[in-house]
């Protein structure tokens, strides 16, 4: 397993990295040049007022850092926002810039019309930054080989609010709880049951018999010897698990489809299908994870922190985040993918738990 993923390592950095701060810099850079540059023109040659360079002067920023983190990221599975979010920060953001410029002048005359601007340009601009930095650079690939390395109780290690803190903990219990809940709902004894990505299988504290199915052998080997998984299997995909075909009754797929490249989400539903019996169900979560969500913010926050302060390169790519969900997508996601969605809620506001069947 390591030799492989040594392999898997130095095939896939060169082709997805390029330094964060590089990437980041260039683009922010020179969007806020274009921004003061446009906004000087508009507000001298012109004649303008400062609200009207400002806000296209923003404009224009937002106009070139959309094309140039399109083009950055093209064919590097990397997360981007959604067409709802670009739209709106487009229409939002630049007036919202002029006025503050504007505001800014009229309350500290002496700091001038293009000190008033390049001020609100900077903060806005920094801002940008953050935000780009913490929801662009994602990459499955590059997380799943620091994944494949995390220690063996990693996610009992999240439920421990001494370790990770109250609020981290009380999340990961949350998720788990309604992993639980849910399977304790539909789950008879003699059924079998099916865990994709289950890394440490924490929900299953009853010790009912499941099949995890993980890429992190020791995470496997520790829940196995917990009584968490009666049987496992390694795999690098889940889209390919080696399971029995129409065996388990229960599937759980939980925290899973965010991390996975589109194709390779359709995939692994219809491997979900495969070894589904034909009336089973399908128990899965993903995170309420639209742009500017709660959930988006303090995921970010926590993976910038966790990199910056702590130094995990587990986190430096968003743990492999690059699909953002809410209930639509996730809804429209399974329905297209062959299943009918019986329900779906979000318990704890932070994670949407759904119950399926195949359609």
């Amino acid at each position: 397993m390591t030799a492989q993923l040594v392999e898997y390592t130095h095939r896939t950095v060169p082709r997805l990295e390029h330094p964060v701060w590089a990437t980041v810099a260039l683009g922010g850079g020179t969007g806020l040049i274009l921004n003061l540059l446009t906004a000087y023109l508009i507000c001298h040659a012109s004649s303008s007022s400062l609200t009207m360079g400002v806000t296209l002067g923003t404009l224009a920023n937002l106009l070139f850092n959309s094309m140039y983190y399109r083009l950055v990221c093209a064919n590097r599975r990397r997360a981007v926002p959604g067409t709802f979010a670009r739209v709106a920060g487009t229409l939002l953001i630049p007036p919202l810039c002029g006025i503050c410029a504007s505001l800014l002048f009229n309350a500290i005359p002496w700091v001038g019309q293009m000190g008033a601007a390049a001020i609100v340009l900077a903060v806005s601009s920094l801002f940008s930054l953050v935000l780009m930095r913490a929801a662009l650079v994602a990459s499955p690939e590059l997380a799943n080989v620091h994944y494949a390395e995390v220690d063996e109780d990693f996610y009992l290690s999240q439920t421990d609010a001494a370790q990770v803190g109250r609020i981290r903990s009380w999340f990961h219990n949350s998720r788990f709880a309604i992993v639980r809940r849910a399977v304790s709902r539909k789950y008879v004894p003699g059924m079998d049951v099916a865990d994709l990505g289950c890394g440490n299988c924490i929900w299953n504290e009853s010790r009912i018999p499941v099949t995890g199915v993980d890429i992190n052998e020791r995470m496997l080997k520790w829940a196995a010897a917990d009584g968490r998984l009666s049987d496992y299997r390694v795999s690098s995909s889940l889209s390919n698990t080696g399971l029995a075909s129409g065996r388990y009754d229960i599937v759980v797929i939980s925290e899973v489809l965010e991390h996975l490249p589109v194709d390779e989400v359709e995939l692994t539903l219809a491997e979900v299908r495969r070894i589904l019996v034909t009336d089973g169900v399908l128990l899965a979560t993903v995170p309420s994870d639209s742009f500017m969500s709660p959930f988006f913010v303090m995921f970010n926050v926590n993976c910038l922190y966790q990199w910056l302060v702590k130094g995990s390169q587990y986190h430096r790519y968003r743990c492999g985040h690059i699909n953002h969900f809410n209930q639509r997508i996730f809804r429209t996601l399974l329905e297209t993918n062959g299943f009918e969605v019986r329900e779906m809620v979000s318990p704890n506001r932070l994670t949407i738990a759904c119950i399926a069947t195949v359609s």
